[in-house]
């Protein structure tokens, strides 16, 4: 014979359900005591100092990503240039190649 557990306590979803329809819970009010004015506006202060964190650091990630773009393009744009250049010195040295053959015909002649 198998051992059934049951738990008997009520989800927090029932009891904030209770708590709404008979006028909400009461449990924060001996929970956690009101705090003082100044206390009020320092945690105050914090919310609007992290949510401008927040949006600067976002601001920061997309200057970020557009200063990558620019730079993968610069790369891609020297890449070409350095192929372009190197398929030109290949030609100088195949056409310096060329001369000298010649050269060396005319002289065999």
């Amino acid at each position: 014979m198998a051992l059934v557990s049951l738990d008997l306590r009520p989800s927090s979803a029932e009891t904030s359900r209770k708590c709404d329809m008979n006028g909400g819970c009461k449990l924060w009010q001996w929970y956690e005591p009101g705090t003082t004015l100044y206390l009020q506006q320092v945690l105050n202060d914090l919310v609007s100092t992290v949510r401008e964190v927040k949006t600067e650091n976002s601001e920061i990630r997309a200057s970020l990503a557009n200063s990558r773009a620019v730079i993968d393009g610069l790369v891609t744009e020297r890449n070409v240039y350095e192929a372009k250049s190197m398929g030109q010195k290949e030609e100088c040295g195949s056409f310096a190649e060329m001369a000298c053959r010649i050269k060396m015909l005319e002289e065999s002649r």
